[in-house]
Order: structure tokens, then sequence, then C-alpha cells
């Protein structure tokens, strides 16, 4: 009986180890997103728009009923670069449809953890990036 002390021990402390790194990967995880720094899109970073020039052509998709998805008329596609901020405005309700965003190739996605858009004109935005590889 004695000797199973020193491996339980053993255990319990590396077990301990192991719940105190898990914690403070969460929270410095929690932080960078709160930040913006770090997110998991649901899609490749080959094509995402770098600046949105003007967009038109606003329209609801199925799969999310309640966004309105714009699709960008113009944009500078770049590789290896994320978008830190992307402004949704939409002209079929202005009141409801300022929305944060992704752009992805010539389609901008919402996604909630982007910079909030400017309310004040229903026009797009230049948005600012940030290179992944830093």
């Amino acid at each position: 009986m004695e000797k199973s002390k020193p491996f339980v021990s053993i255990i319990f402390g590396i077990f301990t180890i192991l719940i105190i790194v898990l914690v403070l990967n969460f929270i410095w995880r929690f932080k960078e997103l709160k930040a913006g720094r770090i997110w998991k899109p649901d899609f490749e970073f080959s094509n995402l728009g770098e600046q949105v020039m003007s967009g038109s052509n606003c329209e609801r998709l199925s799969n999310l009923p309640d966004q309105n998805i714009c699709f960008v008329s113009q944009a500078n596609l770049e590789k290896n670069y994320k978008i830190c901020e992307k402004i949704i405005v939409s002209d079929l309700d202005p009141t409801s449809s300022y929305n944060k965003g992704l752009c992805y190739g010539n389609v901008a996605r919402t996604l909630n953890d982007v910079s909030i858009c400017d309310n004040t004109s229903l026009s797009y935005k230049k948005i600012c990036i940030e290179n992944m590889g830093r």
C-alpha cells in the first residue's frame, strides 16, 4: 500500500499541471479572440478581398435567413492575408442590416468577431488587413 502513494502523487501532479496549462491556454485564446487576432473561418484564405471598392446586389441567402449577404463588385485579391474589418450595409433594410462581415472572394459573409460597420452611410468601406505571417 505504501508503495502506491508516490505513484498516485505523481499522477495527481501531472493532471494538476495539465489542467493549469489548459486553463491558461483558454484564457490566452479568449483574449486573442476578443482582440480579433484569431478566429476560425469555414473556408480557405486564398481569395480574400483586400479592399472593397463599391458594392451592390445585396440579397438574402436561404442558409442565413436573418442576414443580408452582399456581393462585392470589385475586390483586390491577396494571398496570405486575413481581414480584420469589413463593412456590410444593405439597401434592403437600413435599420437592421448593419452587419459584421468577412469578404471571401467576391462574397461578403457575416462573421461575429469582425469589427462593426459604420452605420452613417449605406456604402462599402475600406477593410484593414493583417498579415497572417506575422
